[in-house]
């Protein structure tokens, strides 16, 4: 997957993001080794409608899977429950 990424992809889509106005949560992990931290923030950047972003402490990229609860319990919060 990451070798087929190309830069291109993303600025294809920036022009879009720009205008993104829904309520954005960008929740990361710390220890994502395809995709840094600092990409978070630049997609902070670039998405009008970011709220926050959420640093999850030695999460990689697959974190979502291995770790459901830490996701979960900032999605509740995003929304309100």
């Amino acid at each position: 997957m990451i070798a087929a990424l190309d830069p291109a992809d993303l600025s294809g889509v920036s022009g879009a993001l720009r205008t993104l106005e829904v309520p954005t949560l960008l929740i990361w992990g710390t220890n994502d080794e395809a995709f840094g931290l600092k990409w978070a923030y630049q997609l902070r950047d670039t998405i009008p409608g970011v709220r926050d972003v959420i640093e999850v402490e030695g999460a990689k990229t697959f974190f979502p899977f291995e770790r459901p609860d830490d996701l979960a319990e900032h999605l509740r919060n995003f929304w309100g429950r």
